[in-house]
């Protein structure tokens, strides 16, 4: 169908359905019969873009922008366009119908209406009043006539329409990981209503902040309660639960079991449902169960063995890999999940938290200045924050660290910032403001799935301080809890104080040969 070629062609399911997704009408985006219909929502697409300067839905990855498009209304076009009129508004609107009853019916009927709208003044029916066009990001428009813009633009739909014939398939052409290819080949369609609930969820669930964790739960428990056998979506509403316990709410233990629930739900519908694996290893990766390292390679391998273009296995896998200290190895699949979507927000910042482990500052930095605050204020801020120490610039880390807890009041502090802070002042020789923010963390992080980077940052402080029994007693606790990172604990400047002490060199021989022993396995 009429899709100018502006972003990445995918398809969709049931069948192979091509298309620019900014571009693509919802019902090509479910993967339905098109008609001359979604030509009609596609011009209106066009129109709204290079009237407002932007398209009408957006979204940082595909699966956002075909949620957007499902269930977003857009912008009013008055919002970037002061002098657009209601008529204009009428026309596109009924161009971006969701419904394609509801839409022009023919070219013909579209160019009536065109003719029908007021002349003069500031018109798109004007003839002889020039309107600025808003300048798209990726342009240089200048002046055009808006009624001249229009006719073309319907002229070269009408040929568009009547000499384009059925192609075959391009070689760039796609097919959807498993998380979209959301039945077994035997198994009934999709309902389509918890589909769209399905790919809103799931834009929501990739944002790890709590308001939008639990708008997620809502739209993935309303897909499940609309189609009990839609396996993927199961598997995305464990993910949503494991996170709600891991970074919001760890006492409330009913989320860890309504997630072991979704997941087993999702592999007795599909055993080999990838996305159902990824959720079982996000399951199994919780202080809970003490981070079983080994199992949760296992299942995030396993998800990419049935579909090796699953970006979010990718980046949880990398996950594990920094824990254990297998830098380079979760470079490589950070890498990857990034070339397959370079838009994966999560798996651009983990590139950044590997530099860092690897004690590349400078470089950590201009990765993780680019990540998005909100995909996860805790650990972004956090990350920088140390970057910016790492790099002697304490005062900026200490404003990082004062603005995310301002701005982010109600995600931030599960005592990460807090061990910054005492850090910033250990190294400032306020040895009580450092001991009084170690208290803090403790009691804020306390059973917080991210509490051994909480547990790291005093060990540092600690250090700093040239306290060597406290220091080596909470980098005990760090490494117990799930994060070993022999290569971190070996590099890391602030523990410099702790080099020469034998428990110390203890503790380092014993995380090397665990270290190693890793190694075998990747």
């Amino acid at each position: 169908m009429f899709s100018p070629s502006l972003s990445p062609s995918v398809s969709t399911t049931p069948g192979i359905v091509m298309g620019t997704v900014s571009y693509m009408s919802p019902e090509q985006a479910r993967g339905q019969k098109v008609d001359l219909r979604a030509d009609i929502f596609s011009l209106g697409v066009v129109l709204y873009e290079m009237l407002a300067g932007r398209r009408p839905f957006e979204g940082a990855t595909v699966s956002d922008v075909i949620a957007a498009l499902l269930t977003a209304e857009p912008p009013p076009l008055r919002q970037y366009r002061a002098e657009a009129t209601a008529e204009l508004e009428q026309v596109v609107g009924k161009c971006l119908a969701k419904a394609r009853e509801a839409r022009y019916q023919s070219v013909a009927e579209l160019i009536v209406e065109l003719k029908t709208l007021p002349p003069g003044g500031q018109r798109i029916g004007a003839t002889t009043h020039r309107v600025e066009v808003a300048r798209p990001r990726s342009a240089s428009w200048r002046w055009l006539p808006i009624a001249a813009t229009a006719l073309l633009l319907v002229i070269g739909l009408v040929w568009f329409l009547s000499w384009r014939r059925p192609t075959a398939p391009q070689p760039d052409q796609t097919k959807l990981t498993s998380q979209e290819q959301l039945r077994p080949a035997n198994a009934p369609p999709v309902n389509q209503e918890a589909y769209d609930y399905y790919l809103s969820g799931r834009f929501y669930a990739n944002r790890q902040n709590k308001a939008d964790n639990e708008t997620a739960i809502m739209k993935l428990e309303r897909a499940v309660a609309l189609d009990p056998n839609f396996a993927a979506a199961h598997a995305e509403l464990a993910q949503a639960y494991v996170w709600r316990f891991f970074l919001f709410t760890p006492g409330e233990k009913q989320w860890q079991e309504k997630a072991f629930v979704e997941v087993e739900k999702a592999l007795s519908l599909d055993k080999d449902s990838a996305v159902a694996h990824l959720a079982l290893g996000r399951l199994l990766w919780t202080p809970a169960n003490h981070f079983p390292h080994e199992k949760a390679i296992k299942e995030y391998r396993r998800a990419l063995t049935l579909d090796p273009s699953l970006g979010e296995a990718q980046n949880q896998l990398a996950v594990v890999y920094n824990h254990i200290g297998a830098l380079d190895q979760a470079l490589q699949e950070l890498q990857k999940a990034v070339t397959a979507n370079p838009t994966n927000n999560l798996a651009q910042f983990r590139i950044g938290e590997t530099l860092l482990f690897q004690g590349k500052y400078e470089q950590a930095l201009t990765v993780l200045r680019g990540s998005p605050r909100e995909i996860n204020p805790p650990l972004v801020g956090s990350t920088l924050a140390m970057a910016l120490l790492h790099l002697g610039r304490r005062d900026e880390a200490a404003a990082i660290v004062e603005e995310f807890l301002k701005d982010y009041p109600g995600d931030t502090d599960v005592g990460l910032f807090t061990s910054i802070q005492a850090l910033i002042a250990a190294l400032d020789g306020r040895e009580n403001k450092a001991e009084d923010k170690i208290r803090s963390a403790m009691e804020r992080g306390k059973g917080f799935g991210h509490f051994h980077h909480t547990a790291y940052n005093i060990a540092c402080a600690y250090s700093v301080m040239k306290k060597a029994e406290e220091a080596i007693h909470w980098l005990q606790a760090a490494a117990d809890d799930g994060f070993p990172c022999h290569p971190l604990f070996e590099n890391d400047p602030y523990l410099d104080h702790l080099r020469k002490d034998p428990r110390f060199i203890e503790l380092m021989a014993k995380l090397k040969e665990q270290w190693e022993r890793y190694r075998t396995i990747l």
